[in-house]
């Protein structure tokens, strides 16, 4: 069978962390059909191919290798699990960019892997498409939920004219660097 590119990396990758994402919480691989996806047969085809199949098509085979099909079933489970943890940490806080940084890194996670944490996090806020790039920007500042709140008074205070002051707090400079318009998505986050 000839397998994509994309369909190659991905399974080498899988099979590379397959220790480290090893934690999916089943123990038993059920189609939605609720056929069991791990079907041993020694004259069946290869674990790549079985998982191929079932990953693109919803396709069950008997595998000749049913070991390697339940780790590559595991570490996709698994991975689909961190995803789903790590945009849950990122939208609370709880995992800053510079650190999910040095997992992408440590671990060498794929462009997708990446994204979809990232829009998942996204849903999880509630932030339309359209603001998501801003956020991102705005995000990459770190700005505190009490920073955010010092820099819209100022804003507010300043556009009243009521700022006493000709010198803007530090955190203030740093948003005038940043798109305004992240100023109103982080009242709609926070307020």
């Amino acid at each position: 069978m000839k397998y994509s590119k994309k369909f190659n990396l991905d399974y080498e990758w899988y099979l590379s962390v397959s220790e480290i994402f090893s934690f999916d919480g089943t123990k038993d691989y059920i189609s939605k059909d609720g056929v069991e996806i791990i079907q041993h047969d020694n004259n069946g085809i290869s674990a790549k191919e079985c998982f191929y199949l079932y990953d693109t098509k919803g396709v069950v085979n008997a595998t000749s290798q049913p070991d390697e099909l339940r780790t590559l079933l595991k570490t996709k489970g698994s991975v689909n699990l961190h995803i789903k943890m790590y945009a849950e940490d990122r939208a609370q806080g709880r995992l800053p960019l510079e650190e999910f940084d040095k997992i992408k890194e440590e671990l060498n996670l794929p462009t997708w892997f990446v994204k979809a944490v990232e829009n998942q996090k996204y849903k999880i806020l509630n932030i339309q498409p359209q603001e998501n790039k801003k956020f991102t920007a705005f995000q990459e500042h770190e700005f505190s939920k009490s920073q955010v709140k010092k820099v819209i008074e100022e804003a507010e205070m300043f556009h009243k004219g009521s700022y006493k002051s000709h010198v803007f707090s530090k955190t203030f400079n740093q948003a005038l660097g940043i798109d305004m318009h992240l100023l109103e998505v982080t009242i709609k986050l926070y307020g």
